[in-house]
């Protein structure tokens, strides 16, 4: 299904790959938020938000026949940094492959950080 691309002589990357030669049908996820299917904020809770967001992800993939181990890149955008370091525990360790966080002003907020 993929080739990993290591140019020879190269060191073997940990963590990532610095290529895949992938086949087959790609699945583009638009960027998804922590409101439920109607588009409706369930919680204001920052963790619940993450884990709406990552069932909707889920929820989107299904509609293809895949699955987050399908999943090749992922990136976060949270508008505070201080907000998502006080909630790791209740956010959890990364949901592999994700590999990035990106700390944005500019990315659209949650409801629960417009309610402050």
């Amino acid at each position: 299904m993929f080739d990993i691309l290591q140019p020879e002589g190269w060191a073997k990357p940990v963590g990532y790959s610095n290529g895949i030669a992938a086949r087959g049908r790609q699945i583009y996820v638009g960027g998804q938020v922590g409101w439920n299917g109607q588009c409706q904020f369930e919680t204001d809770d920052f963790a619940g938000q993450v884990r709406q967001t990552l069932h909707n992800i889920v929820a989107v993939l299904a509609e293809a026949g895949a699955g987050p181990q399908h999943i090749t890149s992922m990136t976060w955008y949270f508008t505070d940094k201080a907000e998502y370091l006080a909630n790791l525990k209740g956010v959890g360790p990364p949901w592999p492959p994700c590999r990035w966080w990106r700390w944005s002003k500019t990315a659209p907020r949650s409801r629960s950080r417009r309610s402050r």
